[in-house]
């Protein structure tokens, strides 16, 4: 009878739609005995991998990786391709590479791989035009390689930056190069952290570097927390 419950709360954990359960789910693909119930549970941790509205891009490719680290057969690896082909992380389209040279999941990797590049060809455009150029390699499928090629061409288009010294901007300790009102700004963990959680901020606020840039690609990382939340990049 013990082990019946214990199994029927097992079936609810994995059902679970909130992203609460993400931490022990993952308790249970790591430690569990029983390979039903650790399968179970890494289906459910990918199935909460995919909502977007409760992690970050960066957290998603986490949680697919750690999925991955434990998945032992073919269909949980696909499982796993399957939500990673929406995260548009540069370590996502590594991942997806790295599965091109399994037989059993080339062809999930090479979607996955496709759709990623399609995402993020802009801000990496030299890994991109290798990943797609080892899709158009080993990866057969006509349709497939003809998005491949479509993104070599758009990257192609863009030209070459790989050569370009690349100029940092914020030195992640202080605001030097930077204007703005600091009331609204500060940093945290090497990062620029504005406005606030506690309240609501009574008008729109800026901050500009004192610098002036022309023909340039701007890379970095943004994380929004809060209701309402509203910011943005503008130049």
């Amino acid at each position: 009878q013990n082990a019946e419950v214990g199994a029927a709360a097992i079936r609810v954990l994995c059902a679970w739609k909130t992203a609460d359960a993400a931490p022990d789910m993952l308790e249970l693909i790591k430690t569990s005995p029983n390979p039903s119930h650790k399968i179970a549970a890494l289906r459910g941790y990918v199935r909460l991998a995919g909502l977007a509205k409760d992690f970050s891009s960066q957290e998603r490719f986490q949680m697919y990786e750690l999925a991955m680290k434990y998945a032992e057969r073919g269909d949980e690896k696909k499982l796993v391709l399957g939500g990673l082909a929406n995260v548009g992380e540069l370590g996502a389209l590594e991942m997806a590479q790295n599965c091109l040279k399994d037989q059993e999941t080339q062809a999930e990797a090479a979607v996955a791989a496709v759709k990623i590049a399609g995402i993020i060809f802009e801000t990496y455009p030299q890994e991109v035009k290798a990943a797609m150029k080892e899709v158009v390699g080993v990866y057969q499928d006509a349709d497939l390689r003809k998005q491949a090629e479509e993104i070599l061409g758009k990257v192609g288009e863009r030209g070459d930056f790989s050569k370009v010294e690349a100029v940092r901007i914020f030195d992640g300790n202080t605001f030097a190069g930077w204007e703005g009102n600091l009331d609204m700004f500060r940093i945290e963990d090497g990062a620029v952290v504005g406005g606030t959680v506690k309240g609501t901020v009574p008008k729109s606020e800026y901050l500009c570097t004192t610098k002036e840039y022309g023909d340039f690609e701007l890379r970095l990382m943004a994380k929004l927390i809060g209701p309402g939340n509203n910011a943005g990049v503008q130049f």
